[in-house]
């Protein structure tokens, strides 16, 4: 991959924590992006943060019938990954 096309990634990344459906994955004090997973109701739904260390975290959620904001990108996964990551990084 080249460097142009890896910051473009790493934009966007940041860009879904910043200011898209993974702002509750946001982690005070340090750069965070990820990418929220995108799965049909019944199927596992996902959040996998970076934040540009050696760290990443993906988590995984199987919705069993739940409503879908309680179980998407921004409801549980990433409150998780941000706990997650804050441990990770001795934030926690």
């Amino acid at each position: 991959m080249s460097a142009g096309t890896a910051e473009q990634l790493r934009s966007a990344m940041v860009t879904v924590v910043e200011d898209g459906t993974g702002s509750n994955a946001s982690i005070a004090g340090a750069e965070a992006g990820g990418k929220t997973g995108t799965a049909q109701h019944g199927e596992n739904n996902s959040k996998t943060p970076y934040t540009g260390k050696e760290v990443a975290v993906a988590v995984v959620i199987e919705d069993s019938g739940a409503e879908r904001s309680e179980v998407s990108g921004n409801g549980l996964p990433a409150p998780v990954a941000q706990k997650l990551m804050e441990a990770a990084l001795g934030k926690a």
